[in-house]
């Protein structure tokens, strides 16, 4: 629910920002760091490995090492070019297609991956080669690894580790701070102009002295999500527990 209200609230829709991380992970871009919403999403991607390697059965799946002889050399070419400075960072993900491409034929022959998901009847999502590749070395299927991914957005966690001065590094959250600022154009500009909205805001602006007395941060968060609640039902006139 925390994701729900962190992108509805602010006039984005879920599919569309899960799309545009999918669309804006690039296999490569885990091989190095460069300043980009690229290498924020592909940080996430570590972060979730780092999750599901804790959960029974989203294990590494070394079967794939049967394919070293066809997959080694491709995996080989994709770090030399995350690494070569000769190439803008553009330059490197347009290269890395055909790579990826060859990569994705010799992996998927076992694993059969369908190239779209459905978050419900009529909102599908699209699967790149990029992230299919990954779900199948990670032996993990599309929807736990989104799942994963939205658990690390909420507004009630944001805005308490910002006023208790407890911040820590969230590449996804960043990701989603940049669309909520204008990134892939995915903000309702029709919805942050209403003045249910512009209520919200406001009720967020006093939340720091507010709360003060609630220091421990994990009092802080539940306090938050129990107002981000109120404000999104009130906003959306909705009653959602």
């Amino acid at each position: 629910m925390d994701f729900r209200i962190a992108c509805e609230a602010f006039g984005i829709e879920v599919a569309d920002f899960l799309q545009l991380i999918i669309d804006h992970f690039a296999f490569v871009n885990l091989l190095a760091e460069e300043d980009s919403v690229y290498n924020l999403v592909a940080r996430g991607f570590a972060e979730v490995d780092n999750v599901l390697g804790n959960i029974e059965g989203y294990k590494t799946d070394y079967s794939h090492m049967d394919n070293a002889d066809q997959s080694f050399p491709l995996f080989k070419q994709l770090f030399k070019l995350a690494v070569n400075r000769n190439y803008s960072w553009n330059m490197k993900r347009n290269r890395a297609r055909k790579t990826v491409d060859k990569l994705f034929l010799i992996l998927n022959k076992n694993v059969k991956m369908k190239p779209t998901v459905y978050l419900d009847e009529n909102t599908p999502i699209r699967l790149s080669r990029d992230f299919r590749i990954w779900s199948i070395i990670h032996n993990c299927p599309v929807i736990p690894v989104l799942n994963a991914m939205m658990q690390r957005v909420s507004l009630a966690d944001l805005y308490a580790r910002n006023h208790l001065d407890e911040i820590e590094y969230n590449p996804i959250l960043g990701m989603y701070l940049r669309v909520q600022s204008g990134y892939g154009n995915l903000v309702d500009a029709e919805h942050i102009n209403r003045l249910e909205f512009k209520d919200f805001l406001c009720d967020l602006q006093e939340f720091k002295m507010r709360y003060f007395l609630f220091y421990r941060l994990p009092d802080r968060i539940e306090i938050y999500r129990e107002r981000f609640l109120e404000n999104y039902n009130e906003m959306n006139k909705t009653n959602i527990q």
